[in-house]
């Protein structure tokens, strides 16, 4: 499809470098990119990480193939990978709290999950997570995004367990009236939840791809009243 637009998603990858299907497009990564020694030791995890992306760079660029690189961080990363990254020759962009266009295409990153055990990076307790969640909708109404990067899913969209692991705010978010919502929206976090949905009553795709990689085509949007939906494929 001419202009179209190629992300392979990935998410939950913990250290593991899964295969790619095609050599064209983005990969975009929805956190938990990196391996743990601890259970959120943070002196302990910083160093660890970065010792261990300083030995896999070369097998980094490998696995990328020239292809620009976009993330976000989840809840088992404890440092930023993008830096190092481009310093070593990847094209990659941090959306981590920020919007950035690669591709003709606008990401915004929103790591934030709900609590677990207060041991991880970006867990915020319900008064907290709400309230990040406001300031997202504000950044949402003032500037559209295309594609919207989460590490935990909404809550009842592809989050198991009948809503335990999503977030309950970023559900109340994305279903008001008044919400610029993106052409596509991608997470993980969930490992035995993976999958690909429409948000209901929109034609916005929903990839929840942790531990997977899911190859989705994004067309050009024809105008801001009618998005196109993008096509996807799945990839084990």
């Amino acid at each position: 499809m001419k202009g179209a637009m190629r992300l392979l998603h990935v998410s939950d990858t913990h250290g593991t470098f899964p295969d790619l299907p095609g050599q064209d497009g983005l990969v975009v990564h929805t956190g938990d990119l990196l391996p743990n020694k601890t259970r959120g030791v943070l002196a302990v995890e910083r160093h660890y990480q970065t010792s261990w992306l300083r030995r896999k760079l070369s097998r980094f660029k490998r696995w990328l193939a020239g292809r620009p690189f976009v993330y976000v961080a989840g809840n088992h990363d404890f440092i930023a990978p993008t830096e190092m990254l481009a310093a070593s020759g990847v094209v990659a962009f941090d959306a981590t709290h920020r919007c950035v266009e690669v591709g003709g295409l606008v990401f915004y990153g929103f790591p934030c999950v709900p609590f677990i055990t207060g041991e991880w990076s970006h867990e915020l307790d319900d008064a907290g997570l709400a309230e990040r969640t406001r300031e997202l909708a504000a950044i949402l109404v003032e500037r559209p995004v295309d594609v919207l990067l989460l590490h935990a899913p909404p809550a009842g969209i592809l989050d198991g367990l009948g809503g335990h692991f999503g977030s309950e705010p970023m559900a109340t978010l994305l279903a008001r009236p008044d919400m610029k919502l993106p052409r596509a929206i991608l997470c993980g976090h969930v490992h035995e939840a993976a999958g690909l949905t429409v948000l209901q009553g929109t034609s916005t795709l929903v990839s929840q791809a942790a531990t997977t990689v899911h190859s989705l085509l994004l067309p050009p949007c024809t105008s801001p009243s009618a998005p196109s939906s993008p096509a996807s494929e799945v990839s084990s």
